[in-house]
Formats: structure tokens, sequence, C-alpha cells
């Protein structure tokens, strides 16, 4: 999920005030039509599709050649449908907005809702909702929904002080469980299969925000397979689910999830995975971004990258710089521009300029397909959904 994203507690989106502000601070969000008004065309060298042309003009996603800019949305935090169908916009104490490929608004739901499937969402407090028969509901206190796609959710239904970790109940196999487990959930690998399960340590109460261990579990069996100690930021799984790289203080830490060896790198900044076998940093003074193999299981040096990519599953990727500002889509050889976006101050992780930094999944801004893009405005004030044609421009 989107990074895939409200105020008070230390325990997730809603929590992590100063690192989300960017993407959930909202001047008024009212009702349905409101959203409907925000896909409008605005933004510098940006204009979407006029508000008035009807929805039979619009071609779907699918349909396109070249890549283009279809829509502006208002802002929030945003995850993708398994099926990249839709996109769920959500902000903190408001209803949550469902969009199609075209930017149309496609339903209103709660205040906090999570991808049960393609075709169903889930609230806070256990309701699944088909996605053609929207329903509203009133915010719960600190509570905050992990679904996985596949069926199945995390429902944080309490947050206590400083001496554990929030209270959640699981849906699964078609049912809300009863029990409630201590544990943070911070998000799912993209098949739903493994869940990052995280535990607060206040051993040190001068850190402003999240700090503990975090565990890859099968959630079939909940085994843990492997874990890693002491983060304090970003983390992600690799596409294929075989390592976790995850932000400890100033180092970068990534174990493998089969046999647990693990790796630290020091000195460093997780920016995201290029493959399942390298990822980026951001080291130095001068914020010098390198690609470092992490298949041989040791810490190296990597190569100098003019540039940070992040990879979609139908072969282009989006290029940013250190900071996470979007300089163009490219090509899935890395080089042919797609659209050039440098000029249009468009973030894909707007968390990189916030502090301090909390302990977040990251999945990234494309969608399961790679046909589809969602970027943030530097200031947080618009989401800008782009159609990717993965095929080259013609000469």
């Amino acid at each position: 999920m989107g990074s895939p994203t409200g105020a008070g507690s230390r325990f997730g989106p809603r929590g992590a005030a100063p690192m989300l502000a960017v993407i959930c601070v909202v001047a008024s969000l009212v009702a349905a039509a409101l959203f409907v008004t925000r896909v409008a065309p605005s933004g510098p060298g940006l204009s979407a599709p006029a508000a008035s042309a009807p929805a039979a003009s619009a071609p779907s996603a699918s349909s396109r050649t070249g890549t283009e800019m279809v829509a502006r949305l208002g802002p929030g935090a945003y995850s993708w449908s398994p099926d990249s169908a839709h996109l769920l916009v959500s902000v903190y104490g408001k209803n949550s907005e469902v969009f199609d490929r075209a930017g149309k608004a496609a339903g209103t739901f709660g205040a906090t809702v999570g991808w049960l499937d393609a075709g169903h969402l889930i609230n806070e407090f256990g309701r699944v909702d088909s996605l053609a028969a929207p329903e509203l509901s009133e915010p719960g206190d600190n509570s905050w929904v992990f679904a996985n796609g596949h069926g199945s959710a995390a429902i944080i239904v309490a947050v206590p002080g400083c001496d554990g970790d929030p209270q959640v109940v699981w849906y699964r196999d078609g049912s809300l469980g009863v029990a409630r487990e201590t544990v943070k959930p911070f998000g799912w690998s993209v098949d739903g299969r493994l869940a990052l399960l995280g535990h607060y340590s206040c051993d040190h109460p001068e850190l402003a925000g999240w700090q503990g261990r975090v565990d890859v579990v099968d959630f079939a069996t909940r085994q843990t397979l492997v874990g890693a100690g002491g983060v304090t930021g970003k983390m992600a799984l690799n596409p294929a689910a075989t390592r976790l790289a995850a932000q400890s203080g100033t180092n970068v830490k990534v174990v493998d999830v089969a046999d647990g060896p693990s790796m630290t790198i020091a000195d460093a900044v997780f920016l995201g995975w290029r493959d399942s076998e390298h990822l980026y940093l951001k080291t130095g003074a001068k914020d010098e971004i390198r690609l470092v193999d992490v298949s041989g299981g040791r810490t190296q040096a990597g190569t100098a990258a003019g540039a940070w990519l992040i990879p979609s599953n139908a072969g282009p990727f989006v290029e940013a710089d250190a900071s996470g500002a979007v300089r163009r889509i490219v090509g899935s050889d890395g080089a042919t521009t797609l659209l050039d976006l440098s000029g249009e101050s468009l973030v894909a992780d707007s968390a990189l300029t916030s502090a301090p930094d909390y302990a977040r999944n990251w999945a990234g801004p494309w969608s399961p397909d790679g046909r589809m893009l969602v970027l943030e405005s530097h200031g947080g004030t618009a989401l800008y959904l782009f159609s990717v044609d993965p095929a080259p421009p013609a000469a």
C-alpha cells in the first residue's frame, strides 16, 4: 500500500503527525462533491481533462498511448486496489474517496478503510463494504486499518501510553477476531503472505518517534521468520519479499527473510529497492545516491548513481533525486524519457523532507500493474494521477 499514511499518537498513520503533515493537512473536505470539484486542472505545466467532459469520452488507461497526467486529486494518504483499477485516498478524520483510473470519483466511504480485496473495503469496525455500495461511518478512537488486499486485515482498536504496543484485532477467514493482540502492524508483502509487525521500545523517551523491533511474520502460520531491531524510520520488503531493508538511526539494516543473515550499512539513508538484489541509499554530507548490491550479505560501498529509480511491474521507472523530488518517468531501459517532470515540483516520497523520521512501511507510488502512477505535490496540496505507457515514445 502507498504509501502509501492523523494526529496524536506515535503508532502509525494517525500518530506520526510530523511525518504525515505534508499529506494529511487539508483546509476543508465536506463532501464527495468537493473531491469531484478538486479533480481539476491546475499546477505548473500540468493540465487535467476538463471536469465537464463526459465519462464515456475518457479512454481507459489500458487503451491509452503515451504517458500523461490524467487527473489532479485532493491531498491524502493513498493506496491502490489489488487489481490496479481504483485508487483510495484517505484523510485523517474525513471520509475516504475512491477514484477510477481516469480520476473519476467512484465512491465515498468511511473515514478509516482499507482494501480487503479488489471489490471490497473494510472499515475500522470490521465491516466489509462493497465497492459498488459504499457506506459511511464515524471514525473511532485511535483506530486504523491495515488491510492486505487478499482477504485479511489488522485493525488497531486501542493505543496505550508509552508502556506497550497498540491493541489489534484481526479480520481473516471472513470474520473479525475477538481477542486483542498487542502489536504494531506496519503493512504486508505484495502477495499478502507476510506481515510486518512491530514492538515499541520506550528505552529512549527522548526520541520523538517510533523505535523498536519489526518482525516479518508468515501470516498463515503466525511464525516469525526474521526481525530487525532498533527500527526508527522507513522500511520495505524487496519485490520478491526475500529481504527487509529498514532505517535504524543513522544506519540501514538489511535482513534475509529465509535464513536470517543481516548486514548493516553505516551512515546511510534508505531510499528504496531497485530490484530484489539492489537498493538505493543516500550517503555523505552531499547526499550522494549509491546503488548497493546486497546479494552477497556483506557491507559494500556500492556504485555512485545520479538518481534514484523507483521500479514498476511493467518496466518503467520514476526517477527522483535524494530528496524524493521527481525528475521524470523513464522507460524500462532506465534512460529513455517517457515524461519530463523536472519542473513540476512533484515528489515520490515526501517523508524524505520531513523530520523527525517515523517508522513506516513504504510501498511506493506505482499501481500493482505498473501502468498507473500517483505523485504528490511538493507542498502536499494535491495528488497527480498518471497513465504510463511502458512502450518507448515514437521516434
